[in-house]
């Protein structure tokens, strides 16, 4: 394989070594289209976290930050950049399947 073809090929590798062997995207420095979308959504998902942290950071939490922190969460839900099922368990104990202890 010539070195200007491995140039135009994706240059994500597996786990297990195997190189993906699509096209680069015309667009992007080293990555095909799918690795590209998958590459910037793991960036999206670590941006979110990082903005939800911010608002959960202090040593007081208040109802607003709170607030803050949920509605970021549910927005990075609604924009593919945190799974639901993650969302469920940061967003707290579900009234369903983790019913809080009723007082005595």
């Amino acid at each position: 394989m010539s070195t200007n073809r491995s140039n135009d090929r994706c240059s994500f590798t597996f786990a297990d070594g195997r190189h993906c062997r699509t096209p680069r995207q015309t667009d992007h420095p080293y990555l095909c289209s799918f690795h590209a979308r998958k590459e910037a959504q793991a960036l999206a998902g670590q941006e979110a976290g990082k903005d939800i942290a911010y608002h959960l950071s202090g040593s007081y939490v208040s109802a607003c930050d709170l607030s803050s922190a949920l509605g970021r969460l549910f927005a990075a839900v609604a924009q593919g950049q945190v799974k639901p099922k993650t969302a469920s368990t940061l967003s707290g104990p579900n009234p369903r399947t983790n019913p809080a202890p009723s007082p005595k």
